[in-house]
């Protein structure tokens, strides 16, 4: 503070705190679109499906998107993301390019690109701003093509406690009984964004101990 007091002697300065991801998310709101993204990288012609599909995982991750769905219609492809539960379009691209996209996805989600009539599944480990972040792939063919639509399982979901989901006092209390119980089940329920993938991080990490073996299995149908 001394410091800029000397070099801006005549500016009044306020002192504020501010984490980087929010000063990040707010630095998000400055970029281009999406959409005027893709048409620069077009006009490159370098790397086209790598390249949007990074801008395209980058600003859902900044954005805490917890879905990014590809939409294909007769001409264009919309991008939708899904924030706090709602569904938001982030941008449209040609059709032309929709298959190199869809190649580029199917390849590091280890699926078959040679198929196009039939449902697939598939993850992805991806690298973001030195981190990994886990990416649940489901593809399912529509009369206009494959859509896509991928699950964002952040680092900042898993660093949930119980405690910090909202949870009154009781039903947090009723929800930690029931994890600590050696046998039985426990049914998440509710629409896409409520909540569910967070609720069981929270509870694993309440069961994770060094000398409990945890194993997680998956049917995303």
């Amino acid at each position: 503070p001394q410091v800029l007091v000397k070099l801006l002697p005549n500016v009044k300065l306020q002192m504020a705190l501010a984490l980087p991801e929010d000063i990040e998310r707010v630095l998000s709101l400055y970029r281009k679109s999406l959409s005027v993204r893709f048409h620069k990288i077009i006009q490159v012609h370098k790397k086209i499906a790598p390249e949007m599909v990074e801008e395209i995982v980058s600003d859902a991750l900044i954005n805490r998107a917890s879905d990014i769905h590809f939409e294909p219609w007769s001409a264009e492809v919309a991008v939708r993301f899904r924030i706090d539960g709602v569904l938001q379009e982030v941008g449209r691209f040609e059709k032309i390019y929709y298959e190199n996209i869809i190649n580029r996805i199917k390849v590091q989600a280890r699926l078959r690109i040679d198929e196009h009539t039939s449902a697939q599944d598939g993850a992805i480990r991806h690298e973001f701003k030195d981190d990994i972040v886990d990416l649940r792939v489901s593809i399912v063919p529509t009369l206009e093509g494959e859509k896509v639509v991928i699950r964002i399982l952040s680092r900042y979901v898993q660093n949930f406690f119980l405690a910090d989901l909202g949870l009154s006092e009781s039903g947090q209390a009723i929800a930690v009984q029931a994890a600590k119980k050696p046998f039985g089940m426990i049914v998440v329920s509710g629409p896409t964004g409520a909540g569910k993938t967070t609720t069981l991080y929270a509870l694993l990490k309440l069961l994770s101990r060094p000398e409990v073996n945890l194993m997680t299995i998956e049917d995303p149908e």
